[in-house]
């Protein structure tokens, strides 16, 4: 397995997980409507963003060594 492809595995896995774990930490807000909850819940959709955005750059700086 290719660095690339390991990337592209990994960020996608922890991606749904982060989606995941947002939905469960929202479901608890909803629930008891505590603040740390809501808290948790925008944390972790930071998180996935956070994690989209090294996607793009990943993949941008590996096909830079690729072309070369």
């Amino acid at each position: 397995m290719s660095l690339k492809s390991f990337h592209i595995l990994f960020i996608t896995i922890v991606s749904l997980a982060t989606i995941f774990v947002g939905y469960l930490f929202y479901s608890e807000w909803a629930a008891y409507n505590e603040t740390k909850y809501l808290i948790f819940t925008l944390m972790s959709l930071l998180f996935c963003i956070g994690l989209i955005f090294y996607s793009k750059w990943f993949l941008k700086e590996i096909s830079k060594i690729n072309a070369n």
